[in-house]
């Protein structure tokens, strides 16, 4: 089971990916050090809150998304996550359709 610092982990990556930066990078905009910033990423350091907040304003996001799970996977190739609100028969639906598609990935 993935844990709010694997979301971390996954999201600051992802944002650095995006921006084509590395964690040095990132250390200098946050100003932190890049061994504090490597230590988040390896899972290695707890955050404070004032830090979570210098790495979410270097990256453009906010605190919250950094530790969302949502924005932390990735798809398969040709797959991609989709979050809607809907009623309870689509839910159903939808639910059926995600269990087909985890089969036939070997999930």
């Amino acid at each position: 089971m993935q844990t709010n610092m694997d979301f971390l982990a996954a999201n600051i990556l992802r944002h650095l990916k995006a921006r084509k930066k590395n964690l040095q990078d990132l250390a200098q905009m946050a100003g932190i050090s890049k061994s504090v910033v490597s230590d988040i990423v390896n899972g290695h350091a707890n955050p404070t809150l004032g830090t979570l907040e210098k790495i979410a304003t270097a990256l453009g996001t906010t605190v919250i998304d950094l530790l969302s799970e949502e924005g932390a996977r990735t798809a398969p190739k040709g797959y991609e996550y989709v979050y809607a609100l809907v009623d309870k028969f689509c839910a159903t639906q939808i639910r059926a359709w995600e269990a087909v598609t985890k089969k036939k990935l070997g999930e």
